[in-house]
């Protein structure tokens, strides 16, 4: 995790990325600043950045959300991204960035059918 948040620094810091006005961030639980529920007793991580940009937080994560389908009403990263396009936030591309953090419940949920003994549904 710290990796990313490094290069975006490093990046930030060389000139190469314009000043960043808006994070906008769809993923899973690591994600999540209480979309469903924030599973930290402090800020995420996208919080952090965000206010270390002094930048504008748009987050459309959810926990237990999937690469490309809804389990349990949850909204999966296709659905993030829809959501994210209908509320027609104009954002500057040149002052924006997206991020992306999602594949944890993807990888438990396919450990588990192989558990299982179930095959993934897609």
């Amino acid at each position: 995790m710290y990796n990313y948040i490094s290069i975006f620094f490093c990046l930030y810091l060389s000139g190469c990325v314009a000043k960043v006005s808006n994070l906008v961030v769809f993923g899973d639980s690591y994600s999540d600043v209480g979309n469903r529920w924030q599973s930290s007793n402090g800020p995420g991580w996208s919080q952090d950045l965000a206010a270390g940009w002094n930048a504008s937080l748009y987050s459309f994560a959810f926990s237990g959300a999937t690469c490309d389908r809804s389990v349990n009403g949850t909204p999966s990263i296709i659905d993030q991204v829809e959501m994210y396009y209908h509320q027609h936030l104009d954002l500057p591309p040149e002052e924006t960035v997206y991020a992306f953090w999602v594949g944890h419940d993807d990888i438990h949920e396919a450990i588990q059918a192989n558990k299982s003994g179930m095959k993934l549904k897609r």
